[in-house]
């Protein structure tokens, strides 16, 4: 009876350490994805634009997108565009949004949109070496944590 909680316990153990494996290698698909994009936005082209709002409150009054933050305008030929995003990833502990929120609504800002693309648009080119720290040191932590599960011992 007492060997048969046992093997419970490390089955449930192995299901769990699978279902983490599993959910950090999807983590690490989803970041890589965004470094992706953010990396490509050094093609982007350059377009003067004003922030509209800065902060939740505006924010959430004027659109319909549940993302808090600031929004600004842009206009690439005869189309103006409205847009929220300051970069495609986003890090613990960024800084981008809290230096843009410091800035007035009405202020003018440089906005980058994809000339394939003009409604993707954001604030901060290319990637910022916070951005690669911060994607290695999670890659090599899940890299570790899936090691540990694969290893014969662990998966009895």
């Amino acid at each position: 009876m007492l060997v048969q909680k046992i093997d419970a316990r490390n089955r449930w153990a192995t299901y769990l350490a699978g279902l983490v494996t599993v959910l950090l290698i999807v983590t690490d698909c989803l970041l890589g994805r965004a470094l992706v994009r953010q990396s490509d936005t050094r093609d982007f082209i350059s377009t003067p634009g004003v922030i509209i709002s800065t902060g939740m409150a505006d924010f959430y009054e004027k659109s319909r997108n549940p993302d808090p933050g600031m929004s600004y305008t842009y206009s690439v030929g005869t189309h103006k565009y409205l847009s929220h995003r300051d970069k495609f990833v986003w890090l613990p502990g960024d800084r981008t949004d809290d230096t843009l929120n410091d800035m007035p609504a009405g202020c003018m800002i440089e906005v980058f949109y994809d000339p394939v693309n003009p409604r993707q648009a954001v604030l901060v080119r290319g990637l910022e070496k916070a951005d690669l720290v911060y994607a290695t040191v999670l890659v090599v932590i899940n890299l570790l944590v899936l090691v540990y599960w694969l290893m014969p011992g662990v998966r009895r």
